[in-house]
């Protein structure tokens, strides 16, 4: 009975991750250089909220491109948490930030606040996203906030293996025939299917490469950072970091040393895939567990060789291991990507929300939890949290006077 069970939640899983898979599809469409964008004049239902995109694809109103001279413009670029994924229009932090400004007695001026966030977004795309769009809105500041699919391995388009910098545009031709079969539903369903299957099978391998990194590296992180800060300063612009909370747990790694045995250990273990003597894989791959027990990689690794030495319940096994792990490994990285943006910011004196550890203080009482469901989406934050963020945002506004009158 317990068996049936598990096998029908599993089932169950992996088509609700089919039927959010086609969900987003309805939002979003490829893009060359920005490699996907959210749908202009969308009126539908994403995530148990209303979901209305503008002309540009934004979840907000429409937007004038010429600014009244009389208004101060904020623009709010980020992913999901930004957009509010799971959360009514007026309830996103944006649309909440507005409402704060225009009640206050302290803004003598007009203030335009716009949700410029778009779902599944880097950093990587969010710099190109304000250098070849935003820009052309003349914001007066700027609010950046991208740390969850930075630290990602997937994207909803093109999961070949490489970081986001290196994917090259994609052709003219090719975008409009994806962007004309993407209209089916059953075109994405078997897309979506085949594409699970290939991560679960040759996910190690893809792209002909031995495992695929962070769509955005540490290194990159920071320089994305810092060309934030270097484009609004080139264009006279205002601007605010935010460190979104990444509300995943966090493992505790292993010593320096160990890691770097574990990584040795493992690109030997890849060379002997790709030479397909998968026994000394496996040998390998169990070496390494014993210097890093939760090492993703590792696991991965003795998944793919067992598949194909005919053991699929141990690669099973080690799948679902690597993937729990690689959930621990994002929340550790979360909270090395957020420290970045504290550096960074700090370096360069930018003022900085730090809705991690405002949240985090928060949620210690145990009393208010601020994401949209604990036995589900622990990612987003809920009503409560834009709110918070909203509050916290008003208040550096005003104690650092950064609205001109």
């Amino acid at each position: 009975m317990k068996g049936s069970f598990e096998k029908t939640r599993k089932k169950t899983g992996q088509a609700n991750a089919i039927f959010l898979f086609l969900e987003i599809l309805k939002i979003i469409k490829q893009d060359r250089k920005l490699i996907w964008r959210q749908r202009p004049n969308l009126n539908l239902k994403f995530q148990g909220a209303k979901v209305i995109t503008n002309s540009w694809g934004l979840r907000d109103r429409e937007v004038d491109i010429k600014k009244d001279k009389n208004t101060f413009r904020i623009v709010c670029l980020g992913a999901s948490p930004t957009f509010g994924w799971g959360v009514g229009q007026d309830k996103t932090y944006p649309s909440c930030l507005e409402k704060l400004l225009g009640s206050s007695n302290n803004i003598k001026t007009k203030v335009e606040v716009i949700n410029a966030a778009e779902i599944g977004y880097s950093s990587h795309q969010g710099l190109v996203f304000l250098q070849e769009n935003i820009l052309k809105l003349s914001p007066d500041l700027i609010t950046v906030s991208y740390v969850i699919n930075d630290i990602d391995k997937d994207r909803f388009y093109r999961n070949n293996g490489y970081s986001d910098k290196e994917l090259m545009p994609i052709s003219k031709v090719k975008l409009w025939l994806e962007n004309f079969m993407a209209r089916s539903d059953i075109y994405n369903w078997i897309k979506h299917v085949i594409v699970e299957s290939k991560r679960r099978d040759i996910g190690c391998l893809a792209g002909g490469k031995s495992w695929r990194p962070s769509r955005v590296s540490q290194k990159d992180y920071r320089n994305n950072l810092k060309n934030f800060i270097k484009t609004a300063t080139e264009n006279d612009i205002k601007m605010l970091f935010i460190a979104m909370p990444v509300n995943l747990p966090a493992l505790s790694y292993p010593p320096e040393e160990d890691i770097e045995k574990e990584t040795l250990i493992l690109n030997n273990a890849n060379n002997f895939i790709k030479s397909k003597d998968y026994q000394k894989a496996i040998s390998l791959g169990e070496e390494a567990l014993q210097y890093n027990s939760y090492s993703s990689r590792a696991f991965y690794y003795l998944g793919f060789c067992f598949n194909l030495v005919n053991r699929p319940e141990k690669a099973k096994d080690c799948f679902e291991k690597a993937k729990k792990n690689e959930s621990m490994h994002c929340g550790r990285l979360g909270k090395i990507y957020n420290d970045i943006m504290r550096e960074v910011a700090g370096k360069s004196n930018i003022r900085i929300i730090d809705a991690a550890s405002v949240f985090n203080t928060i949620s210690a009482d145990k009393e208010t939890y601020l994401f949209l469901d604990p036995q589900g989406d622990t990612i987003h934050p809920n009503e409560k949290g834009h709110e918070i963020i909203a509050g916290q945002l008003f208040k550096v506004l005003l104690r650092y006077d950064m609205i001109e009158s």
